[in-house]
């Protein structure tokens, strides 16, 4: 027999084992593996059940950094917000002062009113 560019080729000859096991037992283990390679739907994930209290330093030192401060609060809040899967989230706060100033501790409980908590945050005046 002469290949294309008519060199010889070679035959080779082999004792015959019986294919048929052979299909047989490549397509068992197949079957076996099968679960590991296959495609699942992804589970559902369950919502985080997060709760943050948030304190704020409202002494009259802080009158040129509390803005910042509020800011950076609340752009650390939007980020629990907007984080995924979507968290079930309860946000609170406190503000401190010194002794005989308007208070000494300004708490606003845990809640999932998020609108409520942005408006006590800009509430937050050094003093």
């Amino acid at each position: 027999m002469k290949s294309l560019n008519n060199n010889p080729m070679k035959t080779l000859t082999t004792r015959s084992i019986g294919i048929l096991p052979i299909i047989l037992s490549a397509s068992a283990m197949l079957g076996f593996w099968q679960p590991l390679f296959a495609k699942t739907a992804p589970t559902p994930q369950s919502k985080p059940h997060i709760e943050v209290c948030f304190v704020l330093d409202t002494t009259g030192s802080m009158g040129g950094l509390i803005e910042g401060a509020k800011q950076k609060i609340w752009s650390i809040a939007n980020e629990m917000i907007s984080a995924q899967p979507t968290p079930e989230l309860k946000l609170g706060l406190i503000g401190y002062r010194d002794r005989g100033d308007d208070y000494v501790v300004k708490s606003i409980s845990l809640t999932d009113d998020i609108d409520a908590i942005y408006g006590h945050l800009r509430e937050f005046q050094a003093g």
